[in-house]
């Protein structure tokens, strides 16, 4: 990152508008390795699959209470993080994102971008896949899927007004 207060660096986006640029194209990824030969390889979530993302032992001990399973008990794709965490691959839901799903927990999901093997953490350790991106994409358990549903808004237009027959009417 060549933003030395950046938060997050090796996390985001080199392109401007990644999500409408992104590429499978041997020749167009060849040329962005060429330009920039120390990026880390960035995955568009939401199209092909989506992404549960548990951050170090906080995720664990969610997945294990929500879902009563450990990472390597996926079923699908799973990667190793290189700050320790796990991505977990399921089957495209429609859904966004939902950063602060539960504690340690992200949902990545339609236009979202997840940080993928072979790339390399700031601590040193590179993200690597445990179960490879080949893997049967499993669907989303209904208890995930049931947390992942958008939560309830308020209305905030008042109810069509009814019209008040009989003699204080005006109809």
């Amino acid at each position: 990152c060549a933003d030395s207060a950046c938060a997050d660096p090796g996390k985001h986006p080199r392109l401007r508008g990644w999500q409408r640029l992104a590429s499978t194209d041997s020749v167009t990824v060849r040329g962005w390795w060429r330009r920039w030969p120390d990026a880390n390889l960035g995955l568009a979530t939401g199209r092909r699959f989506d992404v549960l993302d548990l951050d170090g032992d906080q995720g664990e001990e969610t997945l294990r209470a929500v879902l009563s399973i450990q990472p390597l008990e996926h079923p699908g794709p799973v990667a190793r993080t290189g700050g320790g965490g796990w991505h977990l691959l399921y089957a495209p839901t429609g859904l966004g994102n939902r950063v602060g799903l539960l504690p340690g927990v992200d949902w990545r999901g339609r236009d979202g971008l997840i940080v993928a093997p072979p790339s390399q953490h700031t601590s040193g350790h590179r993200y690597r896949w445990v179960r490879p991106l080949t893997a049967t994409l499993p669907e989303v358990p209904a208890e995930l899927r049931r947390r992942l549903a958008p939560p309830a808004t308020a209305r905030t237009t008042l109810p069509p007004a009814t019209p008040i027959s009989g003699p204080r009417g005006g109809y």
